[in-house]
């Protein structure tokens, strides 16, 4: 992710606050791989929760619990993060 993102801003003059945003799934991150997303300038985190329901992850293939969600939330504030959102799905079952 450093690598990636001193090459755009070495290309691309980027405006003083902008929004630098990394996609994550719980379960996947660590401090140690937080802070140094931050250290190389991410300062937004989106959160692939997708359900707050262990049933409806382990349905949706989600390789994540519901514990690990609140688990990468601690994780993310810890190393920092103010700006970060939990990305949810709506899923509508219809029984036959």
């Amino acid at each position: 992710m450093d690598r990636i993102l001193r090459v755009v801003k070495e290309g691309w003059h980027l405006q003083p606050g902008s929004e630098i945003s990394l996609e994550a799934n719980p379960g996947t991150l660590s401090l140690e791989s937080l802070t140094s997303y931050r250290q190389s300038g991410v300062n937004r985190i989106s959160l692939g929760a997708q359900a707050f329901q262990d049933e409806l992850l382990d349905r949706c293939g989600r390789g994540h619990s519901v514990a690990d969600i609140y688990e990468a939330v601690g994780l993310i504030k810890t190393a920092g993060f103010t700006n970060f959102n939990l990305d949810l799905i709506l899923v509508c079952l219809v029984r036959r």
